[in-house]
């Protein structure tokens, strides 16, 4: 009988919003670079001095990666406090985002990629277990509609703003540990919000 009241589109999303803006404002941003990162993957390792084929390789590690992530990320999500968790995943991928554009040797570019690869994926269900389980029965659908519409948008226009940086003059480094450490200063202030019960959980 789960969802049967869930009758409303728009009453029950505007019901849920600030759920729904707290998801957006700890995701919303690492999916924005996530996608600039993913799309201009193997330019990014040739800049680096690598091959078109050890390039496409590393495309290939970020991507399997994402299998044992998927996995661990889901078990540890039923397991964590979940807005701590998700916080942690975000830094964790902002870190490894800045380590990953201070290496230049091969070995450390596999290493590092599996990391951004592992971390990166453990995100998603991560994010559907917070908001399916914290969404009441009576509005999860309209709800999660709407954040994973706003979601995917937010997804979208990451490698546009990449591509446009470039563009620019700014170099594949330069954008990505900029995005890196304004990842992490988004996370400060929310693990401030979060001590002080701010963030719905």
């Amino acid at each position: 009988s789960a969802g049967r009241a869930d009758r409303d589109f728009v009453a029950g999303a505007l019901s849920e919003w600030r759920l729904i803006v707290t998801a957006l404002a700890i995701v919303g941003a690492p999916v924005f670079v996530w996608q600039g990162l993913f799309n201009f993957y193997e330019l990014y390792m040739q800049s680096k001095g690598l091959s078109d084929r050890m390039a496409g390789m590393m495309l290939t590690i970020v991507f399997a990666a994402g299998v044992p992530a998927f996995y661990f990320g889901g078990d540890l999500a039923d397991r964590f406090p979940q807005v701590p968790y998700l916080l942690g995943i975000v830094g964790a991928f902002a870190a490894s985002l800045l380590v990953l554009t201070t290496v230049d040797s091969l070995l450390a570019l596999i290493a590092v990629t599996a990391i951004v690869g592992f971390v990166v994926h453990a995100l998603f269900p991560a994010t559907d277990t917070y908001l399916l389980d914290t969404l009441p029965d009576s509005t999860r659908a309209s709800a999660y509609a709407v954040f994973s519409s706003i979601w995917m948008l937010t997804q979208a226009l990451g490698s546009s703003a990449v591509g446009l940086f470039l563009e620019r003059g700014y170099t594949y480094d330069a954008v990505f540990s900029s995005a890196a450490l304004l990842l992490g200063g988004s996370i400060a202030v929310l693990v401030l919000l979060e001590r002080r019960d701010r963030l719905p959980s």
